[in-house]
């Protein structure tokens, strides 16, 4: 009886083992199983989570997809894509800087799917700490100014910058310039000028061009000579030896308009009437409107050196005095023997010859008699005869009838 019973089990058994293989050899001949490879997006948890710690990654490249090798029946396989899977990598657990190889983990919620191998198990990150430095930023000038202008003010605004990065970018940089071109510069100019960082050995470090811009501004003024205006006469006997303004240039500023058309500038005139001694006096400027002087405190003064004329006494005979437009039928006679006038500017330990000075007096439409008459006399130049001179003469009738004739020229007696 159980012999019977024992043998009737097993064939049971066998039957439902021999009926299972007969399932899977039909269902791998109608379903079969397969391998099949799909690219998934690979996430990045909690990033944020390093810009509350002050970290940030630093050149590290995380891969944008991973390729997850799957296999599953046919059935299933054929309609399975990669936004069927989640991939991730977590930054959650790091809390400092350093090399980190954070774990691919890939979430697999399909049924009947199962994954074989993913191409990426671990991502290397480096972390670094997020610092702030602060650099002051230098205005670089490159150009031309026009002719006579100068740069009075250059500033930038703001002229220190904080920079924020990672630290070994911002340990990398040594400088930050901010370079202004000009070319023919007139006119005070205010613009919008991008930085640009340098390491220490000059190279520029691009990835930092175009993060910063400051304001650059540049104040113009043109140099222009000062003229001394100077009206009346100083005292008798006394002349303008030399003049001079000093400075001799000041700079003024003002709109470009006027400043292009501005060659000089004028003091406020200074009087010298009657004066005898040299002058040294603080002058204002004479400006038109619009222009202002680029230092208000600078002093500007007006010397003017006086020289008094050298006096000197010469005598000069009557014989030397020549009488003009004389007539033939009159005998003119000069009853001074001399005369002596007053020269004035004759150069000390220096004496005159005769032919130097001239003198004469004009008889022309007079009669017989004695006449009081005014002695004219030709001197060098730079030489001045002081005063009024006059002489004698007397004019008779020339019974011989002798003596010059009127031809209208200049006789000189030697």
């Amino acid at each position: 009886m159980n012999k019977f019973i024992s043998s009737s089990l097993f064939m049971k058994i066998l039957s439902v083992i021999f009926a299972v293989f007969i399932w899977f050899v039909a269902l791998n001949s109608e379903n079969p199983l397969n391998i099949k490879s799909v690219t998934v997006s690979l996430d990045q948890k909690n990033s944020y989570a390093l810009a509350e710690k002050n970290l940030g990654l630093y050149k590290t490249v995380i891969p944008q997809y991973i390729t997850v090798t799957i296999h599953g029946r046919d059935e299933a396989l054929k309609n399975v894509t990669g936004s069927d899977f989640e991939a991730a990598i977590d930054f959650s657990g790091i809390e400092k800087s350093g090399v980190y190889n954070l774990s691919v983990v890939v979430e697999n919620n399909n049924d009947g799917i199962y994954i074989n191998d993913i191409s990426q198990k671990l991502v290397k990150v480096t972390v670094e700490e997020i610092i702030k430095k602060t650099f002051e930023v230098g205005l670089k000038k490159e150009g031309t100014l026009k002719e006579n202008y100068f740069i009075t003010n250059a500033f930038l605004s703001p002229d220190i910058i904080e920079v924020e990065g990672l630290k070994p970018d911002i340990d990398e940089i040594n400088s930050v310039v901010a370079p202004l071109h000009y070319e023919n510069l007139s006119e005070n100019i205010s613009t919008l000028i991008n930085c640009h960082f340098y390491d220490r050995d000059g190279n520029e470090i691009t990835k930092q061009s175009g993060k910063f811009s400051v304001s650059a501004n540049v104040d113009i003024a043109r140099e222009v000579p000062v003229i001394p205006v100077v009206t009346g006469k100083p005292q008798k006997y006394y002349f303008v030896e030399s003049q001079k303004v000093t400075p001799a240039k000041v700079l003024v500023q003002g709109s470009s308009a006027v400043l292009n058309e501005l060659d000089r500038v004028n003091i406020s005139p200074v009087s010298i009437e009657g004066a005898n001694d040299n002058i040294n006096v603080p002058v204002a400027l004479n400006l038109p409107e619009g222009v202002s002087i680029y230092d208000p405190d600078q002093e500007i003064t007006l010397s003017i050196i006086l020289k008094k004329l050298t006096e000197a006494d010469y005598h000069i005979s009557k014989e030397r005095i020549t009488i003009i437009f004389t007539e033939s039928k009159y005998k003119y006679e000069i009853k001074n023997s001399e005369i002596t006038i007053k020269l004035l500017g004759v150069e000390e330990n220096k004496e005159l010859s005769r032919e130097q000075i001239i003198p004469s007096v004009n008889v022309k439409g007079l009669g017989p008699g004695v006449h009081e008459l005014p002695v004219k006399i030709l001197v060098p130049q730079g030489i001045f005869v002081d005063g009024e001179y006059f002489v004698t003469v007397e004019i008779l009738g020339n019974t011989d009838n002798a003596g010059p004739e009127d031809n209208g020229t200049t006789f000189i007696p030697r």
